[in-house]
């Protein structure tokens, strides 16, 4: 059922406790680009970026959720969508101040189990959740409010692997691709990237050709990925394995196929593998990934002739576990969230050759798990 007055928590209305944590209007908008810090905890803060200063500022706390692990915004309206990653799984949205960072909720919808990512068509008309615990995706109406509404589609996996995590499906990532008739799902528990036809009149879903999913090395878990600018390749992580895959992508058929396999790891590491979040440079030139397993950022080189990568950088996170990280608008900024030691840590980028230094800014936030920019990146 949809929700857009629920109560958190079953106690105080949702606008009284949103009044006592999230900051007061201002009057003019101040200096830094504003952006949202998810966690494996409870709650949901706000700060800003100032990118000329190369500084950040902690807001404070903007809204209570049961797991609001990922967020992303509406193409179009001041909306943030949360996927909230309680045991039913939810999408919850929220009306942005953009002056105070404040958050007020607008609604939500059920998504499905565990849900833990989220992709939005570029017309805002429909949301994909991807639900861990329940290995399904879920298209979610979005009215032209922003509300989100009924869902239209789901389609459960079904698989398993050899690591002791894969003993069901765990959809982990979901994306659109660049032409917006497909859904790709990477699923850690069934090694596959699934492709999916999207239908963006409806927002509707269907599993209509199975040959087009990609099964990836056994036990690798697909977690997270990210489209080169061109739109034609895709730079994906095995979390279980800490393993980097570029993937040609045909969007004419919807058909993905791998071509390059390396390892986030250094050469002799001997910890646990486990890789968390890449992205590409605005310019097509950088590859970047956040490994867990010993709390650094590998910078790729991204070869402009066959797109395959060659690292060049690695350098400590900053922090313990770093579990995300955006690269601001700008290109000159990194924000990385390191979940195990509660902090955010702030890398300057040469745009130049890629290359990353530490900075010596911080914030504290409790467990940070995503970070997404509302004015900017």
């Amino acid at each position: 059922m949809i929700d857009r007055r629920t109560l958190l928590g079953g106690a105080l209305p949702v606008a009284l406790t949103l009044a006592g944590c999230a900051p007061r209007a201002a009057r003019t908008r101040p200096p830094g680009d504003l952006f949202f810090i998810g966690s494996n905890g409870t709650t949901l803060h706000a700060a800003r970026l100032d990118a000329r200063a190369g500084e950040l500022r902690m807001i404070g706390p903007v809204a209570t959720l049961s797991k609001p692990t990922w967020a992303l915004l509406h193409p179009r309206l001041s909306m943030l969508y949360v996927a909230d990653q309680g045991a039913a799984g939810q999408v919850v949205a929220f009306r942005i101040d953009l002056a105070s960072g404040g958050l007020t909720r607008a609604g939500a919808a059920p998504a499905g189990g565990g849900t833990t990512h989220l992709a939005i068509d570029p017309r805002g008309r429909a949301l994909l959740a991807a639900n861990y615990a329940e290995g399904s995706v879920a298209s979610i109406a979005i009215g032209p409010d922003g509300f989100p509404g009924a869902r239209i589609s789901t389609i459960a996996a079904s698989g398993s692997g050899p690591h002791r995590r894969q003993a069901s499906p765990h959809a982990h990532g979901v994306m659109l691709d660049p032409s917006g008739r497909f859904a790709l799902v990477a699923d850690l528990g069934t090694d596959r990237l699934f492709v999916y036809r999207f239908d963006p009149r409806t927002g509707a879903l269907a599993d209509d050709d199975v040959a087009r999913h990609l099964i990836l090395p056994s036990g690798s878990g697909p977690r997270h990925f990210a489209f080169h600018p061109n739109g034609r390749i895709i730079y994906l992580l095995g979390e279980l394995t800490a393993d980097i895959f570029a993937i040609r992508w045909d969007a004419r058929v919807g058909r993905a196929t791998l071509f390059q396999t390396l390892p986030a790891n250094a050469p002799g590491f001997t910890g646990a593998s486990t890789v968390s979040e890449v992205m590409i440079s605005r310019d097509g030139r950088f590859a970047y990934v956040a490994n867990r397993g010993d709390s650094t950022i590998v910078v790729h080189a991204i070869d402009p002739r066959d797109f395959t990568l060659r690292p060049i950088q690695r350098i400590a996170s900053g922090g313990n576990y770093p579990w995300d990280f955006r690269i601001h608008a700008g290109g000159r900024w990194m924000i990385v969230a390191n979940e195990r030691s509660d902090l955010l840590t702030l890398l300057a980028i040469d745009p130049r050759n890629g290359m990353l230094t530490a900075t010596g800014k911080s914030l504290a936030v409790p467990k940070p798990a995503n970070i997404t920019f509302a004015n900017a990146g």
